[in-house]
């Protein structure tokens, strides 16, 4: 089979090529010249520094490296690639660097500068602040503020802001938001001069677990381990109804697992299903939303999770492997209803199958490419086996420097070493700064108690009624994570979401897991939906429709949250092995029956009533309980008896016609 990954061409289809509307490069500034070997110079000695502090610092002669120290560099490192990547405007992404772009890097590392030589373990607590400590606290938040705007636009700093602002205000706020004000003498000096804030716990896991599995994708990536994925997902979906875009599903689930950005994901698989799904009939809405719907999943699909898995872990103290085999069955259930939603749009357009002779067997990929999996494997087995996340990412790291070298295709040698280390920072800067911002909310909110204040409330408006609590819970999460990559976006939602539900008696795992999952559905509801606008983007399609669409086809990620963290059997808590297996059966059967409802077809269209009772079968087959299961098995039969009605009364014309 002779298939292009950039255009997403498949061998003798004579259809016009489809056009796209993004500009490479995306947002990053085009360099040339010193430029780009500043950037890699940095980039490069970014990923050894990691690599050092966390692997080597206490096994070198050099000494440890403390985590005030880590953090510090880390943010030094961060900042300055993003004022050289990022330019302030998008339309300066062609203009090399200018003198107030200078300027900023030099502020960017004079802020970490200026606290490595000033912070002592004994300053918080011992010493005397000075005014130019302040004036450097203000200097260095202005600087990150500015870099999150320049990476995931205003909404993110804009949402600091207000924070920001409640905090210094706080005494004039409203009823139960009603807080003493907060000097900002005293913000700045817990944000800059304390070991919490932005030198904290949040900065830590960035510049740990989360810089490390980007580095392992970027390393994957190069070794062949990424179109391993392509391939794989290229032979599993190809064969399937709508072949095109179940390619899309499958791809988009495994390479998002390892992102942790849907937008990110959007960019790197879509750039060849999106264009692949237009060529095969579907149209550039529909395939958009795809992608986006497809891409956001990868965020809550073990064994990764974007790196998420690993942050909670260490927020809740349960076991990784615990985590994993929670996410598991929901993770299928969401993707269980898009592959189902796509089968029956190709279903009711009567667009064509991929070609059986451009479908590559699976057995034939995996006998080729199989072995690049093998970094994965390791990566699960080392954390199954009671490894730290940190232990089995460089273990996955090692795995697919030694893959690579089967092949010479793919053997890596010291420049890919370089490009990967390059790669993978570059490609943490984006989640990097997202974290280094989101030390702001969780500052404000620890020193303030509006957590602690807002799951006393949220329990008291919604009446002490579980239902209603969570519907408000849920509209805070979507409003706070707009535009937010997966770790970012747990951090915060949880900081301040997850107490009003532990508070009412909802169970621990299953909150954190019900927090971060509305908060990744925030990528595909409106108005914001970021994975929406980079698929509308590579499509050509409408925002609003490509963002409704994908809504449709996420629609079971909206309501399988409600349904574990009320019943966690689905998460397998509080569950017998054969009890498990019977909601995840009935929970599939159910997502199918949602995917049925919404779409409004099976055999043919159907009228709004049978759309009905399949919307209320699925909503009690996905429930599970016996009782609502045999309720929900019983409505779905009049559902597919009356379709099947509904067809033989239209036999006269074609199925896509009925």
């Amino acid at each position: 089979m002779d298939r292009n990954l950039e255009t997403g061409s498949v061998a003798d289809h004579t259809e016009p090529e489809v056009k796209t509307t993004v500009k490479p490069g995306g947002k990053t500034r085009q360099l040339t010249g010193r430029a780009v070997t500043v950037v890699k110079i940095i980039a490069i000695a970014m990923s050894l520094f990691v690599i050092y502090s966390n692997y080597l610092s206490d096994r070198l002669p050099f000494g440890t490296v403390l985590q005030m120290q880590k953090n510090n560099l880390f943010i030094m490192f961060t900042l300055l690639l993003t004022y050289i990547l990022y330019p302030a405007r998008k339309k300066d992404r062609e203009k090399a660097l200018n003198i107030f772009d200078i300027m900023l890097c030099i502020l960017a590392a004079a802020g970490p500068i200026y606290i490595a030589f000033r912070y002592t373990p004994e300053f918080a607590t011992n010493s005397t602040t000075v005014t130019m400590d302040y004036i450097m606290a203000g200097i260095t938040a202005v600087i990150v503020l500015e870099a999150c705007r320049r990476i995931h636009g205003p909404i993110i700093p804009c949402i600091v802001m207000v924070f920001v602002v409640y905090a210094l205000f706080a005494s004039h706020a409203p009823g139960f938001l009603r807080f003493r004000n907060v000097p900002i003498k005293r913000l700045l000096f817990r944000l800059y001069l304390t070991g919490e804030g932005m030198w904290g716990s949040m900065v830590s896991t960035a510049s740990s677990y989360l810089f490390i599995f980007i580095l392992f994708g970027a390393v994957l990536e190069i070794s062949g381990g990424a179109k391993a994925f392509n391939d794989i997902g290229f032979a599993i979906g190809g064969r399937m109804r709508g072949g095109p875009a179940q390619v899309a599903v499958f791809s988009s689930a495994l390479m998002g697992s390892i992102s942790g950005s849907a937008v990110a994901n959007v960019m790197t698989t879509g750039a060849f299903t999106i264009p692949l799904m237009r060529k095969m009939g579907y149209d550039k809405d529909f395939a958009g939303s795809v992608e986006a719907a497809a891409s956001t999943g990868g965020v809550i699909t073990p064994p990764v999770m974007g790196s998420v898995a690993f942050i909670m872990a260490g927020n809740t103290g349960i076991p990784y492997s615990r985590i994993i085999i929670a996410a598991m069955m929901p993770a299928v259930l969401y993707y269980a209803g898009i592959v189902t939603t796509v089968a029956l749009e190709a279903r009711k357009k009567n667009l064509p199958s991929l070609p059986k002779n451009e479908i590559p067997k699976l057995s034939d990929v995996l006998k080729k490419e199989g072995i690049y999996l093998l970094p994965v494997v390791v990566i699960i087995v080392t954390l199954l086996s009671g490894m730290t996340a940190l232990y089995a990412g460089l273990c996955g790291i090692l795995a697919s420097l030694l893959v690579s070298q089967l092949h010479k295709e793919t053997r890596m040698g010291w420049k890919q070493i370089l490009l990967a280390l390059e790669k993978g920072a570059k490609g943490a800067i984006s989640i990097a700064v997202a974290c280094i911002t989101c030390t702001f909310i969780v500052t404000v909110v620890t020193m303030t108690g509006l957590g602690t204040n807002l799951a006393v409330n949220i329990v008291r408006i919604s009446g002490g009624k579980p239902f209603v609590a969570l519907l408000l819970i849920a509209v805070v999460i979507l409003f706070m994570s707009m535009g937010m990559p997966g770790p970012a976006c747990y951090i915060i939602v949880t900081t301040v979401a997850a107490q009003s539900l532990i508070s009412m008696g909802f169970k621990e795992l299953a909150t954190h897991l019900f927090c971060m999952w509305i908060g990744t559905m925030s990528n595909l509801t409106p108005p914001v939906c970021m994975a929406s606008f980079a698929a509308s983007s590579l499509s050509g399609g409408s925002l609003s429709r490509t963002a409704w669409n994908g809504l449709r086809l996420a629609a079971a990620g909206l309501i399988v949250p409600f349904i574990f963290v009320f019943n966690p059997v689905m998460i397998y808590q509080d569950a017998t092995v054969i009890g498990y297996f019977w909601s995840f059966l009935t929970g599939l059967v159910g997502v199918i029956a949602l995917a049925v409802s919404l779409q409004g077809y099976v055999f043919c269209k159907l009228p709004v009533l049978l759309r009905l009772t399949s919307f209320i079968a699925a909503m009690t087959l996905i429930h599970p309980s016996p009782g609502t299961d045999f309720i929900g098995i019983a409505l779905l039969a009049v559902t597919l008896a009356g379709a099947l009605a509904v067809n033989r009364n239209n036999t006269a014309k074609p199925v896509s016609d009925c």
